[in-house]
């Protein structure tokens, strides 16, 4: 690989512009959720959120609807409520001495990044779509990607959830309660989708800021093949050379589609990408449009590190989540990042069939829209699904699929899915679509699921914060 002599790499200024904004809908985003009627409530002070948790018999909180399982939905015949923090007032306290930075619960990735400009400290790491909440992301675990240290072997970057320091959360009385990295049950406090009540604050670890060089290897358009051996051959090397690696794989015409290799480097430093990543040519023009998104895709560019990992972070329409449209509905597995290379053989054997169409189905567009790949660093929080049952570094296996084919079918998949992942421990994501019984899922968890359940009832005994989709797990 040599590298690009006088290229000219666009660089991202600081495009953080995105007034705050509330998403009122009667679905989640993909809309295979539906909401019951008249159950969303938006309180405009944290007194008249205490209120509202006081005396309601069951409460949920809901973000901007990027789950694709009834995660946020209240029991409407236990007269429950689902809350959206959208209309808190905003809080923003930024402490230099330790690096942090404390904001309310409702506060998304977008007015985050917003506020965080110009200040020279950022975030370690951040998933790919800035539009959802950060309470709603910590608390399923939310992740972006990684590579791997050449050193120790291990992946460098966590998920977003590995970056909370702290947490305050609300009792079932509306009194609030801190968790802090240290107490004894921090570390089943910040992934726990809502169980433990609504988010009213949250603490973040901050690094120094830093410039992201994202380098793009393919189209993943219909006239390039690059077989997929190139991938399975050089996966490993992929990884020890950048800090973050995403792949775009196209299973169904067995071709490595699109590497998203990011480099890390000091603001204002021009870091020179390579001309190729094993013979895939580097791409400098824009991309089309992927997923139906309706706009262009980010090529190879160089910026501030939120503007760089945050895709399309100026241009939400409460719609289109960066390149992806509605009409998807999204599976997600993790399995030791020690067996990437037989879990992703296993992964072809089954989604090499997703391009045809299935049969009785009467649409005849592909099953499989795109197969992210990623890697995560583990953690030592209880119910990291980013995290091998060893305490290792997971591979996410992330996969869109075409909604029109229905839920049904995306369940038919995941079953194929998980029948060749199962040898793996494969953990789904907690809130993605799967077909795994939830005491099969509690099961990966040996150790911490049943602590989780007494952190759960210690501090909720009558289970205000639980609906029929987390008592289905608690039932294990």
């Amino acid at each position: 690989m040599a590298l690009v002599a006088g290229l000219r790499v666009a660089v991202h200024t600081n495009r953080v512009s995105v007034a705050r904004s509330t998403i009122r809908r009667a679905t989640n985003w993909a809309g295979n959720v539906s909401y019951p009627e008249a159950a969303v409530v938006s309180p405009t002070s944290l007194e008249h959120l205490q209120d509202l948790v006081h005396t309601s018999s069951t409460v949920r909180v809901v973000g901007v609807g990027h789950s694709f399982v009834p995660c946020m939905v209240a029991d409407p015949a236990r007269g429950g409520r689902m809350i959206s923090l959208a209309e808190l007032p905003r809080y923003f306290e930024l402490d230099r001495a330790s690096s942090t930075v404390t904001i309310d619960g409702g506060m998304t990735y977008t007015e985050l990044a917003q506020r965080l400009a110009g200040t020279n400290l950022t975030l370690e790491n951040t998933q790919s779509l800035p539009h959802v909440t950060v309470a709603g992301a910590i608390s399923t675990g939310t992740h972006g990607s990684s590579g791997v240290c050449p050193t120790t072997g291990r992946a460098r970057l966590g998920s977003q959830s590995a970056q909370v320091a702290a947490i305050e959360v609300l009792r079932p009385d509306g009194d609030a309660v801190w968790f802090k990295r240290g107490d004894p049950d921090f570390d089943g406090a910040v992934i726990s989708f809502g169980c433990l009540g609504p988010i009213t604050k949250v603490t973040l670890d901050l690094v120094p800021e830093y410039d992201v060089l994202q380098a793009i290897y393919g189209t993943m358009g219909p006239e390039e093949h690059h077989p997929i051996e190139i991938l399975l051959d050089n996966f490993d090397s992929l990884l020890s050379e950048h800090d973050s690696v995403s792949v775009m794989v196209d299973w169904p015409r067995d071709d490595v589609g699109m590497v998203v290799a990011r480099t890390f480097g000091p603001p204002g430093v021009p870091i020179t990408p390579n001309s190729d990543w094993n013979g895939i040519p580097l791409v400098t023009d824009p991309l089309p449009p992927l997923l139906g998104s309706g706009r262009e895709f980010p090529s190879t560019c160089q910026g501030t590190s939120l503007n760089s990992l945050f895709w399309f972070l100026d241009s939400f329409t409460g719609e289109v989540f960066g390149p992806q449209p509605p009409d998807e509905l999204q599976l997600e597995y993790f399995v030791p990042l020690s067996e990437a290379k037989a879990a992703l053989s296993a992964v072809r054997e089954v989604a090499a069939h997703w391009g045809e169409p299935w049969v009785g189905q009467p649409n005849e567009r592909p099953l499989l829209l795109y197969c992210e790949l990623r890697v995560v660093r583990g953690d030592s929080l209880w119910l990291s699904q980013t995290t091998a049952a060893d305490g290792g570094d997971t591979l996410a296996l992330a996969f869109g699929l075409n909604k029109a084919h229905g839920t049904n079918v995306a369940t038919l998949a995941a079953l194929s899915m998980e029948a060749k992942l199962k040898q793996f421990a494969a953990r789904p994501h907690w809130a993605k679509l799967h077909a795994m019984e939830p005491a099969a899922v509690t099961a990966l968890y040996p150790e911490n699921w049943p602590r989780f359940v007494e952190l759960c009832t210690a501090h909720d005994p009558e289970g205000k914060f639980q609906n029929d989709w987390a008592r289905s797990y608690f039932s294990t």
